[in-house]
């Protein structure tokens, strides 16, 4: 496949004749393929968005100039100021987003420090990535995840983001090297917003799990740590996992959760106390 992909670029240029309008209408293979994109894309179809692109230690794709990361477009056109800052413009995509067990995550290389719009920007880049269809090679999508079907897709999704790692906490931003001056708990303002925290150990969310479980009626303890919640929940070893729709109620649940921290992150002062004082389940 690699040497496919040479040839390729050296006939029709890095974006493999993807952003060349001249090729449309082509007799050869690869043009009548590329010409067939561009007929979806007239449509409103983005054929590259459907890809999932398999990323390798060996992957030699450059992060800012390959159309193919940016979806057709590239990240140095979609970001150009993000670019300009960039320490190595010919990086490799794999050596700026890689996977690990915490998901996939960002590692940047600024020539200077970030402030202002440019750490909006970092996030928006942080999020564009986040939506795209990558797959570490030799990985299983959604491997290690419990999907239930009983609940919204995106709640699963949410919950795919939080157990490896994906969701944006302040200290998952920071991992990536974007601050955003503060590391503090949105909800309680005294410790680090990690996952363990915010979701489980934060007073702010304790109580509501104590409501969830008199609501069930169940002798459960609010859990520790993610670890422990999908030990619980999910089984591991020597555990069984508990009752499918307890489950989908506690994944529900942190979405409910994650879905109250963002009014919260951005409302003006005199709201701040109001959004936080707001009981999730109010008629338990």
């Amino acid at each position: 496949m690699e040497v496919w992909r040479e040839v390729i670029i050296e006939l029709y240029g890095p974006s493999g004749g993807f952003d060349n309008p001249n090729i449309h209408g082509g007799k050869g293979i690869w043009e009548t393929i590329v010409s067939s994109c561009q007929n979806l894309s007239n449509l409103g179809l983005n054929f590259l968005a459907s890809i999932t692109k398999s990323i390798a230690n060996s992957c030699t794709v450059k992060f800012w100039t390959d159309p193919s990361i940016g979806l057709g477009e590239k990240l140095k056109d979609k970001f150009p100021r993000l670019f300009t800052l960039e320490s190595n413009k010919e990086v490799v995509f794999k050596d700026l987003w890689s996977f690990s067990a915490e998901g996939w995550q960002g590692s940047w290389y600024w020539r200077t420090s970030l402030r202002g719009r440019l750490l909006d920007e970092v996030n928006e880049l942080t999020n564009f990535l986040s939506k795209a269809n990558f797959r570490p090679q030799g990985v299983a999508k959604g491997a290690s995840f419990p999907w239930i079907s009983i609940v919204p897709l995106k709640v699963n999704i949410f919950s795919w983001r939080l157990m490896n790692g994906g969701l944006p906490t302040h200290t998952n931003l920071a991992r990536r090297h974007i601050y955003v001056g503060t590391d503090l708990c949105v909800l309680c303002n005294q410790e680090q917003e990690s996952e363990d925290h915010f979701f489980f150990q934060c007073p702010s969310v304790q109580g509501t799990w104590r409501k969830l479980w008199a609501w069930w009626n169940v002798n459960l303890s609010v859990f520790s740590s993610l670890e422990v919640f999908k030990s619980e929940l999910f089984g591991g070893e020597n555990r069984r996992p508990v009752n499918l729709n307890l489950q989908a109620i506690c994944m529900v649940l942190l979405w409910l959760i994650w879905k109250k921290r963002n009014p919260i992150l951005y409302a003006d002062v005199v709201d701040v106390k109001r959004l936080k004082d707001e009981d999730i389940f109010p008629t338990l």
